[in-house]
C-alpha cells in the first residue's frame, strides 16, 4: 500500500497558498503549514514560526516528504519605503534561512522542495524570455535573485530543489485579475505606461498542478518559468478583458505615477 505523502507549506495563508492547500487536500496529501498563529487553515496541521525572531517549531519538518516554500510579503501590497523593503527581504531570505536551519538540525530530510520566485527577476522586454535571459538590475530583480540564491542552498543538504518563477497569477478571487477587474465596475480600466510591456501570467489552477508535478517528478531540479506559453502585452490583456466584462474605457497611467 502506497504511503500518503506529507507536505509542509510556508505561506499557506496567502492567496496562492490557500488555493494550493485546497488542491492538495483533494489529492489526499497530508498537509502541514508553518504559521505565525495557530489559526486553522484548510484542515492542515499548524506549526508555529516567527521569522522576525528566527524561531521555528522544528517538529514541522520531521516526517515531511515534501516542502512548498511560498513565504514572502506581497510585493505590490504597499509602497516600497525603506522599512517595507526590509520586510520584503526578511520574509523571503530570512524565512529560507530559518527553514534550512531546522532541516539541518533534523535527522529527517524531505525528498524535495519547491520554492517560489517571480518573473519580476527579468529585465522588462518585448521579446521572448527564457531562464537564461538578462536579469533586472533594480530592487525587484535583486530581491528575487537573492531569494533564489538562498533557496538553492537546500540542495546542499541533499534535497531536490526546484524554483518556480511565477508569472502574474490569474484567479477571479485574487491575484492581478481581481485588481484589473476592480476599476471596470466604474467603466474604466488602467493601462500601464504605453501598455507594450509583456505580462507573463499563469492561472491559479495551472500553478497548483505545476507545483504538484514538480514535487513528484524526480528527474527535475533547478529554476523554471511558471508561465503560460502565450505572450500578451498589458494593453492586449486589457483589451481581451473588455471583450468579456463590462464595457469600459482605457485609461493610460504614466510611468512616473506608477513609480
Amino acid at each position: 500500500m502506497t504511503k500518503t505523502k506529507t507536505i509542509l507549506i510556508t505561506g499557506g495563508s496567502g492567496f496562492i497558498g490557500s488555493h494550493l492547500i485546497k488542491y492538495l487536500k483533494n489529492k489526499n496529501y497530508n498537509l502541514r503549514i508553518l504559521s505565525r498563529n495557530k489559526k486553522n487553515v484548510g484542515g492542515a496541521e499548524v506549526f508555529l514560526w516567527d521569522v522576525n525572531k528566527m524561531q521555528i517549531d522544528e517538529r514541522a519538518v520531521v516526517g515531511a516528504d515534501y516542502i512548498v516554500h511560498l513565504a514572502g510579503a506581497g510585493i505590490a501590497d504597499k509602497r516600497w519605503t525603506d522599512l517595507r523593503k526590509k520586510e520584503l527581504y526578511s520574509s523571503r531570505i530570512d524565512s529560507g534561512k530559518l527553514l534550512l536551519q531546522a532541516i539541518e538540525k533534523s535527522q529527517h530530510k524531505p525528498e524535495a522542495i519547491v520554492c517560489a520566485s517571480a518573473s519580476g527577476i527579468y529585465e522588462p522586454s518585448q521579446h521572448s524570455i527564457n531562464e537564461e535571459s538578462a536579469l533586472a538590475n533594480d530592487f525587484a530583480g535583486t530581491l528575487c535573485w537573492e531569494w533564489e540564491q538562498q533557496n538553492l542552498k537546500f540542495e546542499s543538504v541533499g534535497i531536490r530543489t526546484k524554483i518556480l518563477r511565477f508569472g502574474l497569477v490569474m484567479a477571479p478571487d485574487g491575484g492581478v485579475l481581481k485588481e484589473l477587474l476592480k476599476p471596470m465596475k466604474f467603466f474604466v480600466v488602467p493601462v500601464f505606461d504605453n501598455g507594450k510591456q509583456f505580462m507573463p501570467w499563469i492561472t491559479i489552477e495551472d500553478l497548483c498542478r505545476l507545483v504538484t508535478f514538480c514535487l513528484d517528478e524526480k528527474s527535475l531540479k533547478g529554476i523554471f518559468n511558471a508561465v503560460a506559453p502565450q505572450k500578451i502585452s498589458n494593453v492586449d490583456m486589457v483589451s481581451e478583458l473588455q471583450k468579456h466584462i463590462t464595457p469600459s474605457i482605457k485609461i493610460y497611467v504614466p510611468a512616473f505615477i506608477l513609480k
